[in-house]
């Protein structure tokens, strides 16, 4: 299995929410209070490689905790830049006292002089 992100359980329960919340709107499913935790990782695992918005893992592959970081790599390139899961809060460190690591990236790709 890949390495675990940072803040791997939140962006599962996000993504989880996000992809169970568009089935149900979209009336493809409907899920019980009571239906286990891991049916609803594989199906939305199951939903997403099906709306080919992931890649399928290979068969021998297809295990929950593997479903469970493919969901939340998933979400972690969904989530908007500003969203506090989004981006890893300890690298977030300063480069001169001011600039945060979203700050430099911004600062690379737009600033011709910025050095990276």
């Amino acid at each position: 299995m890949a390495k675990n992100l940072k803040n791997e359980t939140e962006l599962l329960k996000e993504a989880l929410r996000i992809v169970i919340d568009d089935a149900v709107k979209r009336g493809i499913v409907e899920f019980e209070p009571t239906d286990p935790h891991n049916l609803k990782i594989e199906y939305a695992y199951r939903l997403l490689v099906h709306d080919k918005e992931i890649i399928p893992l290979a068969p021998a592959q297809v295990t929950l905790p593997n479903m469970k970081h493919r969901l939340a790599k998933w979400v972690s390139h969904k989530l908007p830049a500003e969203h506090p899961l989004r981006f890893d809060v300890s690298a977030e460190t300063s480069l001169t006292g001011c600039f945060t690591f979203a700050d430099s990236i911004r600062a690379c790709n737009t600033s011709p002089g910025f050095q990276c």
